[in-house]
């Protein structure tokens, strides 16, 4: 072997334990930064789980105050709709009268108009008849006839109730 060819082995030996050690000392630099985001990560893992508490929180309380200022008294949405019904208030008026005049003169509307008003009409008299039915019993309660009378009817009654059921 010539002195060219020892030396050029002998620096391919050191660059390849250039190498090794290069390789080693990335290896355990590695290692000390996975370690040292290891340790970091449990020392945050209560506080990042408080911060995300507190932040929810936060985010629903103020959600919960932006909700209720906008149903307040005060929201800034009533008066801007009160201002556009006032600017467009004969174009709504129209369309409304448009939408009435037209269901008004159909059959379901009627007909469901006549029911609405069947039923309110048939609780006021129900309501007034009950008035006038507790009154009137209540002055027969007080008739020692009655009471007898009604004694026996509903004495008959159950008797004959009680007769059907055996």
């Amino acid at each position: 072997m010539t002195y060219k060819e020892q030396k050029t082995i002998e620096d391919l030996s050191k660059l390849i334990n250039d190498f090794r050690k290069s390789n080693e000392d990335f290896k355990n630099a590695i290692s000390s930064q996975i370690n040292a985001i290891n340790e970091k990560v449990n020392e945050k893992h209560i506080p990042i789980v408080l911060e995300k508490f507190v932040l929810n929180g936060i985010n629903d309380t103020i959600a919960m105050s932006l909700h209720e200022y906008l149903k307040s008294y005060e929201s800034p949405f009533k008066k801007l709709f009160k201002n556009l019904f006032e600017k467009y208030e004969k174009e709504l008026y129209n369309i409304m009268d448009s939408l009435l005049s037209e269901q008004i003169k159909t059959e379901a509307f009627k007909n469901e108009a006549k029911t609405a008003i069947v039923q309110k009409i048939s609780r006021v008299l129900v309501q007034n008849v009950e008035g006038i039915l507790d009154k009137s019993f209540n002055e027969l309660r007080q008739d020692a006839l009655f009471r007898s009378k009604l004694t026996i009817v509903i004495d008959s009654l159950i008797k004959e109730y009680l007769g059907d059921k055996k």
